[in-house]
């Protein structure tokens, strides 16, 4: 799945934005209202086409979310939408103009259009939620048939092979369904114009024509909005998907996110197109509980998303904590401090902080004491001290945990030397007897 950026850009009237996620939408932005207590309305210019991969959701407008997505910029039907929603303005075109084989240009007006899902919209988004749970599935088998427990928890291999099992299947659950038996007379969807997403061929061909569409020489992209931003190191490093220790669980993460993005396309509302698709709809609730055995099982889901909260709580402890934090690029020892620790650990810490005043130096003392031992380095800790100046914080205190992390860090190195040497002895005496009964007398220290 994407990673994707928690950054969202300041909505300006006149900016033309262009979605980073794949294909994408553009839309010029005329004009922003302020609205008291809900969302902005914002009224656009222009609305093209996404790939359907995640965009966020449709209940922030001002989060710019795929309800841009309407064939030729229309607004779907809120004929068969219930609830209340959040509103925004769009480019509108009369009923009888949707079908036109010209249709005229759009007028720009402000319209309050209920936010919703097109059966075409999801559709797409059903397809790339497949190709990404397939793709996710190739890679996991890799994992699982490798037995290499640097990349595989040891034990965890049989839930994994199950998931896989469940992966292989979502892309005949999507195209089982379906079928044509017109084929003779109209060709199939290789030989027809594309107009519509749906099938594979038609859904790529349509991607790559958004993601190579001419724009406007004053068209923005996301990543040079996004790019502006001051870094965010809950974007990637300290999020829980950051703060997952292996490519393994990343990729089980990452698939049960996708089954998401599945649940809220297909079962979005109760109609004819969920019942159409009842092999996928059992298939999501198979790979979702599938996942809930691998997360129950292993605590790196729950260090990471507790190890998140937390961090995050220490990064809003004080503006001028937080600067340190970015200055000094401490999410590089904090990371690895939860990914390596154990969940009684990252639990401690969490309660060590709830326990004890949320004061600039509070929060600098559990920051070093997560990083640990990667915490060694003496000018980082003047940097510390020169910058805390003034801010109720004790230079002893920081010395005295800069000390334990010091310590730590020495240990460790001896450690490693050890380790070093005896993988050196043993390579030696393979090299030599190889794996017989000299080498087992020499582990049991009979030689």
């Amino acid at each position: 799945m994407n990673n994707r950026s928690s950054h969202r850009p300041d909505i300006k009237p006149g900016v033309l934005v262009r979605s980073r996620y794949a294909a994408g939408w553009f839309a010029r932005i005329i004009e922003v209202e302020k609205r008291k207590d809900t969302s902005p309305l914002v009224t656009v210019e222009t609305l093209c086409t996404a790939d359907g991969s995640p965009t966020g959701s449709d209940t922030t407008p001002d989060g710019w979310s795929s309800w841009m997505n309407f064939p030729r910029g229309m607004p779907p039907s809120a004929s068969n939408r219930t609830g209340r929603r959040p509103t925004i303005a769009g480019t509108c075109r009369s009923g009888s103009d949707r079908g036109a084989a010209n249709p005229p240009d759009p007028v720009t007006k402000t319209r309050e259009v209920p936010l919703g899902l097109s059966d075409e919209e999801r559709i797409n988004k059903v397809v790339w939620a497949v190709n990404a749970l397939a793709s996710n599935g190739r890679k996991l088998r890799k994992l699982v048939e490798s037995k290499d427990y640097d990349d595989i928890p040891y034990g965890s291999s049989e839930e994994a092979a199950a998931l896989v099992g469940y992966l292989d299947q979502v892309w005949h659950a999507y195209l089982g369904a379906g079928s044509n038996g017109m084929f003779w007379i109209i060709g199939g969807d290789h030989n027809n114009p594309v107009e519509k997403p749906g099938a594979p061929w038609s859904t790529a061909i349509i991607a790559q024509c958004e993601r190579n569409r001419p724009l406007p020489a004053d068209t923005v992209s996301w990543d040079e909005l996004a790019g502006k931003q001051p870094f965010d190191p809950f974007d990637n490093f300290l999020d829980v998907r950051g703060l997952l220790p292996l490519d393994y669980h990343k990729l089980i993460f990452d698939t049960y996110a996708w089954t998401e993005q599945l649940v809220y396309a297909l079962r979005r509302y109760r109609d004819k197109l969920l019942a159409g698709f009842p092999a996928l709809d059992k298939l999501i609730s198979d790979i979702q509980g599938c996942c809930f055995d691998l997360f129950q099982k292993q605590e790196a889901f729950g260090r990471a998303y507790v190890g998140s909260r937390l961090l995050k709580a220490l990064y809003e402890t004080d503006p001028r904590v937080k600067e340190i934090f970015l200055e000094l690029c401490f999410h590089h020892d904090l990371g690895p401090g939860i990914r390596e620790g154990r969940l009684k650990d990252v639990i401690a810490w969490d309660h060590w902080r709830l326990d004890h005043k949320a004061t600039p130096q509070n929060a600098i003392v559990l920051a070093l004491r997560i990083s640990g031992r990667r915490f060694k380095h003496a000018h980082k800790l003047r940097q510390i001290i020169e910058k805390t100046r003034g801010m109720g914080v004790r230079e002893k205190v920081l010395q005295r945990e800069f000390d334990k992390c010091l310590k730590a860090s020495q240990e460790e190195e001896e450690s490693s030397r050890k380790r070093y040497s005896q993988n050196r002895d043993w390579d030696a005496l393979e090299a030599i007897h190889g794996y017989g009964s000299h080498l087992d007398a020499w582990l049991k220290g009979e030689e």
